[in-house]
């Protein structure tokens, strides 16, 4: 089998999940894991053969899942560079259904999915594979199904430079070009779409800017940003 085009046993990759996904549960959740009728609903892309390098097996072993049911790995089976992958049958093959590596996934949109699962949605763990001004389409349809909803945080993760083309300056770190790439993206969006997505944001918080270098073969700088909406009463984190 040819090698997955997201490598998800990259030891980036699993810094990035502890950062932006393990750690702000444990910062905002209580008992530091998602209430047991919650779930986390992630972009999925093609496994790991490695079992043990699982998203889903990260979040097991670090408690903030207790079950399998907690997890959803969501892709529209376009991820593979040479061609299609049937993800549910390669799923299914490589981990066997019922057995303690099998990965919950479904074939969709996950804008729709998110729509389908709202209710049941603790965190979103949106890893898109676009530069920034492309990936906000999703982000605002994302934001503005979750409208009514609260208690839950969404990581946004999207491209910040490729092997082609980069967006920070010669003499700009990565961290430093974040804030920066963030608000021009927003002030070179369209008005209406730039004024919907300050819009929808304002309820949130943000907390956590991260950069790392991404592991294909792009020579890609993905940023992530993390975001949480509080419920209405609960305290400030």
């Amino acid at each position: 089998m040819k090698r997955p085009c997201k490598d998800f046993e990259d030891d980036k990759k699993y810094l990035s999940r502890l950062k932006t996904v393990i750690n702000p549960v444990l910062r905002v959740f209580p008992n530091n894991r998602l209430p047991d009728n919650k779930m986390i609903v992630t972009t999925a892309g093609f496994y790991s053969l490695n079992k043990d390098s699982l998203e889903m097996s990260q979040y097991l072993k670090a408690g903030i899942i207790t079950k399998h049911s907690q997890f959803l790995g969501v892709d529209n089976n376009l991820c593979n560079a040479d061609g299609k992958i049937n993800i549910p049958e390669a799923n299914e093959r490589n981990y066997g259904i019922h057995t303690d590596y099998y990965v919950p996934f479904e074939k969709k949109e996950i804008v729709v999915a998110c729509d389908e699962y709202k209710d049941r949605i603790s965190f979103i763990n949106l890893d898109l594979q676009n530069e920034i001004d492309i990936a906000f389409e999703t982000f605002i349809n994302i934001l503005d199904i979750m409208i009514d909803q609260n208690d839950f945080i969404i990581s946004f993760n999207s491209m910040l430079a490729t092997g082609w083309r980069s967006r920070l300056g010669h003499f700009e770190t990565v961290k430093d070009g974040m804030p920066r790439l963030w608000l021009k993206n927003i002030k070179d969006y369209s008005n209406k779409k730039a004024r919907c997505l300050i819009s929808l944001l304002k309820p949130y918080k943000i907390l956590l800017g991260y950069a790392y270098d991404g592991s294909g073969e792009s020579s890609s700088v993905m940023g992530t940003y993390v975001f949480y909406k509080p419920s209405i009463i609960k305290d400030e984190i």
